[in-house]
């Protein structure tokens, strides 16, 4: 009975997430965890600001995944709410639907050889008892006492890493001082607003008949279960084979039919994998097909989502890790807005297991979860989580410093060469960011700035190289790729993109002034710009509607190419020729329209826009010249091109 008392005395007055934990704590002030003053202690929730979370809402071992936390990576702040009873939409339009908040929640630090460090009494540390403003700890975080490596160092590193508050890519090329000013004004504000608005439209009420379905559907009826599962694992550069086998998917699928007593996550990794399946196979289906398809693919997404509510947090198991990964490419496959939050689910699902040790790795392999399928799980993640941070503006939350093993060093063909590729990807976008957006950065000298953003260039020049070579060794004699077409699509937009973010450093720059040298390399750079804006207008105008729908990861890349031509044509003189590349991306939008709501306003009054100028400028009709050119791109006419697409933009 004393030794209870004494528990309780330990914890009374300790701060919320020592009490959640069961961990020692003074209860004082300041916290031992984050040295605040104050009653919250801020470890546990990052860089969430101070109120904005309730004491209720934080999280504890037995709360859920997707219990009302708030997500602390995500630009756009969003007000905390209560966790509703379901996680199911009011409406299941695709786009429009997100998940509820969530944060970031500790976990147990692991030694290097995946062990969980212990406290002088032998119990599991849980914590590094280390605050955020540490020196030591920011610096180095394989510097912990007794040589350990931690998590929670790894996590202060990152947290303190903080990026610009103009990285977001709409933000840099919406900058006035550079592009605004003089007669077109006016215009260029509507390119602006255009730019750093969205192009989707919450259109629920048309689209509620043919996206609805409903919450729990009877696999067991279900003809299409077998079809589904098959296209996952026929699909290619799904990486699904990467993960689970095809057996133990339809063992799955059994357990989940004919037991209603199911493991969640057993349940969630089911619909998971339907959902992605019945995608796949809908978008390669006829335009009425597809539009139902999207809603019945969201239907299984809603009921995989809404099996994780019931999962704790301490709940973390190689099969939660395998559904947050197909739910992750589901996402990233069908542009849904949910991506950025599950991510950050799956990261922290990662560090709960270890995965980073090889060690911790072993003890996860089971009869139906092999090394290899956690070690691609981890590094598919890894990609996925590194990319999207560059396309949504904020800082990775994932690092590989305490990784002790590596994706395949060698371009095999298949799955695992593309997974090393997206791996290298997601290390560029690290790179970049960090030399050229951070906090870090800001403290660089101009000079030193210009050398990085020149380096930069080179770094995604050579991982274009790399691509480049590998499709050409991997295709044999008949000249068909072993890389699918979609995934080379994929990876010229994303080089593109890097391309157009890269240069957004020197807007920063230009807002100072520029002097000689600088000012060429600032053209330089423009004509780079450019010139990858205008590839992206001709490689998305020629897409089919399965291609159009297979990578709506880059659903506003044309729209953002477009705003950025119009916004540097007064520099370059170019406003005829851009006129045409406006048009491209009217009826890049305007056919995928005919599958999900477009509002395709903006868009047209930016070329009608473009056109008074240039009559206004020149005097004349528009003429037509050709640009330079970059890689993905086939180099026809662009007049043709658009002439394919004008009359469903008009």
């Amino acid at each position: 009975m004393n030794g209870i008392r004494k528990g309780i005395t330990r914890r009374r007055g300790a701060c919320e997430p020592c009490k959640s934990r069961k961990t020692r704590c003074d209860g004082g002030n300041p916290c031992t965890h984050c040295r605040r003053r104050s009653s919250l202690c801020c470890y546990s929730r990052a860089r969430v600001p101070a109120g904005s979370l309730p004491t209720a809402y934080l999280p504890s071992p037995t709360s859920s995944w997707l219990e009302g936390v708030t997500d602390i990576q995500s630009r756009q702040s969003i007000p905390p709410r209560g966790c509703p009873d379901t996680v199911a939409p009011e409406s299941l339009d695709l786009p429009a639907w997100e998940l509820p908040d969530m944060a970031w929640d500790t976990c147990v630090d692991w030694s290097v050889d995946g062990s969980p460090l212990r406290d002088a009494s032998g119990h599991d540390s849980g914590q590094a008892h280390g605050h955020f403003n540490s020196p030591a700890v920011s610096a180095c975080p394989e510097t912990q006492a007794g040589g350990t490596l931690s998590i929670h160092a790894l996590q202060n590193e990152l947290f303190n890493r903080q990026v610009t508050a103009d990285f977001w890519l709409p933000s840099l090329y919406a900058n006035q001082h550079v592009f605004g000013g003089g007669r077109h004004q006016i215009h260029t504000q509507k390119a602006v607003d255009i730019l750093t608005s969205c192009i989707w439209e919450e259109a629920r009420q048309s689209s509620r008949n043919c996206h609805e379905a409903p919450a729990d559907l009877p696999l067991d009826r279900d003809p299409g279960v077998a079809v589904y599962i098959q296209a996952c694992f026929e699909s290619p550069l799904i990486g699904v084979a990467s993960f689970l086998s095809k057996t133990c998917a339809h063992e799955c699928v059994e357990e989940v039919v004919k037991s209603r007593g199911t493991d969640p996550a057993t349940v969630s990794l089911v619909y998971s994998l339907l959902a992605l399946g019945c995608y796949i196979v809908s978008i390669q289906s006829g335009t009425r097909d597809v539009v139902e398809g999207i809603g019945r693919a969201t239907g299984y997404f809603r009921r995989a989502l809404s099996e994780l509510n019931s999962l704790g947090m301490c709940d973390a198991t190689a099969r939660t890790l395998q559904a947050f990964s197909f739910q992750t490419i589901f996402a990233d496959k069908s542009g849904h807005c949910s991506k950025p939050r599950l991510l950050t689910l799956a990261v922290h699902c990662l560090q709960a297991l270890g995965l980073h040790s090889s060690r911790r790795l072993g003890q996860f392999c089971t009869e139906t979860t092999d090394e290899r399928s956690l070690k691609a799980a981890f590094w598919f993640l890894y990609a996925a989580e590194k990319a999207d941070a560059a396309y949504t503006g904020r800082f990775s939350i994932m690092d590989d410093h305490l990784a002790d093993h590596s994706p395949s060093d060698e371009l095999q063909p298949g799955n695992e060469a593309w997974l090393t590729l997206q791996c290298l990807y997601g290390r560029l976008c690290d790179r970049l960011i960090d030399t050229l957006y951070s906090q870090t950065a800001l403290q660089t000298s101009r000079p030193e700035m210009c050398r990085r953003i020149e380096s930069a260039y080179s770094l995604l020049q050579s991982w274009l190289d790399i691509f480049q070579t590998h499709r050409s060794a991997a295709s044999p004699a008949s000249g068909s790729s072993r890389l699918d077409e979609q995934a080379e699509a994929e990876a010229y937009l994303s080089y593109h993109f890097l391309t157009l973010l890269i240069h957004g450093k020197w807007l920063q720059l230009a807002q100072g002034g520029l002097d000689s040298d600088e000012t060429e390399w600032f053209q330089r750079s423009q004509s780079r710009c450019v010139a990858a804006a205008r590839a992206v207008l001709e490689q998305c105008s020629q897409q089919t509607h399965v291609e159009l729908l297979a990578s709506l990861r880059f659903l506003s890349l044309p729209k953002i190419a477009a705003c950025i031509l119009f916004l540097t044509s007064p520099s370059r003189g170019g406003r005829d020729e851009d006129c045409i590349y406006l048009r491209m991306a009217c009826g890049f939008y305007s056919h995928l329209a005919i599958f999900m709501p477009i509002r395709l306003t903006p868009l047209l009054e930016l070329v009608d826009l473009a056109s008074q100028v240039s009559t206004d400028d020149r005097g004349m009709q528009p003429d037509i010249c050709n640009g330079e050119t970059m890689p993905g791109v086939s180099g026809q006419s662009a007049d043709h091109r658009v002439f394919l697409h004008q009359t469903a933009s008009e």
